[in-house]
């Protein structure tokens, strides 16, 4: 590597790097397992791919295994951003393209919270139920695709 110079050199260097770390589009992950499948996640994840391609955003639609939060379910996770959404009907597709995959806002009504008083926690660390949790076997949840 290339001596830096000044700030200029630095400020290519960082936006090279910036680049080449970011997730290419927008993953939307889709518990299918048991709990959330009988729930309606595969409706979930089919009006998602319809949405997706009617509004030509470049959205990649994953399903994965259990993502373990069933009594919540269906459950989402929204990457790059982190959003997880919970409890999510097939029409509220068109909400969490157009609104999370268009312009990167989180859908406030499919975040969680514990009582209807409390501030929606948008992600899976500030969630109760995951924070003592050490994952394991599910690390890799929507992460690989064997």
């Amino acid at each position: 590597m290339e001596r830096l110079k000044g700030i200029e050199d630095l400020r290519r260097l960082r936006q090279i790097l910036r680049d080449e770390s970011r997730i290419a589009k927008d993953t939307i992950k889709v518990c299918c397992g048991l709990p959330c499948s009988t729930l309606g996640s595969l409706a979930v994840a089919r009006e998602l791919e319809a949405e997706a391609s009617k509004s030509g955003l470049d959205v990649n639609i994953v399903k994965t295994g259990c993502q373990g939060f069933c009594q919540r379910g269906p459950l989402l996770q929204v990457d790059p951003y982190g959003y997880f959404y919970q409890r999510v009907r097939p029409e509220q597709a068109r909400e969490i393209i157009g609104i999370t995959c268009g312009s990167g806002i989180p859908v406030r009504e499919l975040l969680y919270r514990d009582s209807f008083l409390d501030d929606p926690k948008g992600f899976i660390r500030e969630i109760p139920f995951y924070t003592k949790q050490m994952k394991v076997a599910l690390r890799n949840t929507g992460a690989i695709d064997p």
